[in-house]
């Protein structure tokens, strides 16, 4: 080797999933053409595996606009999945207290969430209209035959997404950082008034009415009869 001669080393490394890393140490030894010296250079290097998170809320529309307002109240205890590109589950959890969600340290790729309401929850709410305006403040269950659950259409989490933070309230460890932008919210359904009870039918003001007249009517004819009867009788 020349003297002064610049050279590049490249490795192979083990596999590593989302968040994982490694760390190794190279060292290069070479023989010194002036004076014959063996030279050793040891570098430390780390590598890492890159690593995504998806998560956010679901909440109830209060004023059933499609939109997360800042004063609306959240939905614990909602099932979420998480499905890869396949339309297989993944990963699967439930909201908290506050409504939240998260699944972190993910391998990039394609994903979809899925919202299930319970048997519960689906007495009282529906999944509201979905895609209503920005999509930090939407709702993103589309809904299909079942009616308590909305699916997510499918994302990319990759260094291509834009929605991509690390600067979270609820903290995440993925190296790339979290889309926080995929929710559900639901709206209360109208209530349903109670059927009525036993065999008493119901009056309007106009039955009423025809009601009096009838009755009039009788006894207009129950007089005239009653005087009918009293002249034969005095004649």
């Amino acid at each position: 080797m020349e003297l002064a001669t610049q050279f590049d080393c490249s490795g192979t490394l083990p596999g590593l999933t989302a968040g994982e890393s490694h760390r190794d140490t190279a060292t290069v030894s070479a023989r010194g053409e002036v004076n014959g010296a063996t030279v050793v250079d040891s570098d430390v290097w780390n590598a890492y595996a890159k690593s995504y998170a998806v998560g956010d809320y679901t909440w109830i529309d209060t004023n059933k606009n499609g939109k997360q307002d800042a004063d609306e109240p959240a939905l614990p205890g909602v099932k979420v999945e998480l499905l890869n590109e396949r339309g297989e589950v993944v990963a699967t959890t439930k909201t908290d207290a506050k409504g939240f969600y998260k699944f972190d340290l993910l391998d990039a790729g394609t994903y979809q969430v899925r919202f299930t309401l319970t048997e519960q929850q689906g007495e009282r709410y529906r999944f509201t209209k979905p895609n209503v305006g920005d999509a930090a403040t939407d709702s993103d269950a589309l809904t299909g035959g079942n009616p308590l659950v909305g699916l997510s259409k499918k994302f990319v989490l990759d260094d291509s997404n834009a929605a991509l933070t690390r600067d979270y309230a609820n903290g995440v460890d993925a190296s790339e950082g979290i889309d926080p932008t995929w929710d559900a919210g639901v709206i209360e359904l109208d209530p349903v008034a109670p059927a009525s009870s036993g065999s008493a039918l119901s009056v309007t003001g106009a039955d009423i009415a025809g009601l009096i007249a009838a009755g009039l009517a009788l006894l207009a004819l129950g007089g005239s009869v009653l005087v009918i009867r009293r002249r034969r009788a005095t004649a």
